[in-house]
């Protein structure tokens, strides 16, 4: 067996606590360039890991096949080009950039080939062949039989008026923050789709009065759960969440959306009673809200997570464009290019 099979690469899923055989225990998603079959597998190296949740490692087995329990060696001066997404605590999200697709690489409707990566799920239609692309972003997901699937979740085709220049530093910046705002809108749906689910599992809540103690902000709507099978989970979104709050009637024994009003935006803000919460009113709802509604009106509330992150990064571009940032990238193109033209020769 060459060294070339011995190598492998994964992502990073964390420490295990013990150890075997004096050694340390790691959880990795394992696979090799090229290959098919991927596995998360619970590793033994001789050193320390501190990588975060979801980065890419490299690493040799001592004795292969790599299976449960083997014993790697980590390479640590191994060059890659995928940017992890490190804000992502409980996700596992990359991007690549710069990129040709050809023909070839899209064997199915919904499947791409990567060069490294190997067979991408692609639902969504993102890459198309014959077109060259700025980014990806892809997002790794776990199955319940220890194997996981890599599926793109955004990316960006070049223009047809970019050309085949070396780009400024001024271009490079501002492409790195229009791949940082493509993560964040794909985090932002993903946050917003969960917190709008865990809303409809707690259920309706009852406006019970009005908290008056500072009246510059307007009455302060208190809501009461009218369900307490699910206060811990109340607990937990009711920490400055902005939501949406949508009002309700019954209509023979089913609560339906009140058409009459228009929902009222605001944050959540936390009580001494763990089943209760103080409504902050955005500033267009304050001073009307009590003159809208009135006590025992029932709610029902959804996500209303903003882009306020998405707003600065696209200021940031503006600046840039303006030309008051500069920044001098080693073209990343170039380096990709010139490292996988080295793997094919090897």
């Amino acid at each position: 067996m060459t060294d070339k099979e011995n190598f492998y690469s994964g992502f990073f899923l964390g420490r295990l606590p013990g150890s075997f055989d004096s050694r340390f225990l790691i959880k990795v998603a394992c696979f090799q360039p090229g290959k098919e079959e991927r596995n998360v597998f619970e590793l033994t190296t001789d050193t320390k890991r501190e990588e975060d949740y979801g980065e890419m490692v490299h690493f040799w087995v001592d004795k292969g096949p790599l299976q449960n329990k083997s014993f790697v060696r980590f390479e640590e001066n191994y060059e890659t080009f995928f940017i992890h997404e490190n804000k992502m605590f409980d996700r596992i999200v990359h991007t690549d950039k710069d990129f040709y697709v050809g023909v070839n690489d899209l064997p199915d409707s919904d499947i791409y080939i990567h060069p490294d990566l190997g067979k991408m799920i692609d639902t969504r239609s993102i890459v198309t062949p014959g077109k060259k692309y700025n980014f990806i972003t892809f997002e790794v997901k776990q199955n319940e039989n220890n194997s996981f699937d890599i599926e793109i979740v955004g990316g960006e085709v070049q223009g047809k008026e970019k050309n085949s220049e070396e780009p400024s530093a001024k271009e490079k910046i501002i492409q790195k923050m229009e791949q940082v705002h493509e993560v964040m809108k794909v985090e932002y749906e993903y946050n917003k789709n969960e917190e709008t689910a865990n809303w409809d599992v707690i259920g309706h809540l009852k406006l019970i009065k009005f908290y008056d103690k500072d009246l510059t902000s307007g009455l302060r709507p208190v809501l009461r759960l009218m369900d307490n099978r699910h206060v811990a989970l109340f607990k937990k979104q009711r920490e400055t969440m902005p939501i949406k709050m949508i009002k309700v009637i019954e209509v023979d024994g089913i609560w339906k959306d009140d058409v009459n009003f228009v929902p009222q935006e605001g944050t959540l803000l936390p009580t001494d009673h763990d089943e209760k919460t103080v409504v902050l009113l955005g500033n267009d709802y304050r001073h009307k809200f009590e003159r809208l509604f009135k006590r025992e009106d029932v709610f029902r509330l959804e996500s209303n997570n903003t882009l306020t992150h998405l707003k600065f990064w696209q200021t940031r571009k503006v600046t840039a464009v303006a030309g008051h940032i500069t920044l001098r990238i080693r073209s990343e193109l170039e380096r990709k290019q010139c490292y996988r033209a080295n793997r094919r020769r090897n």
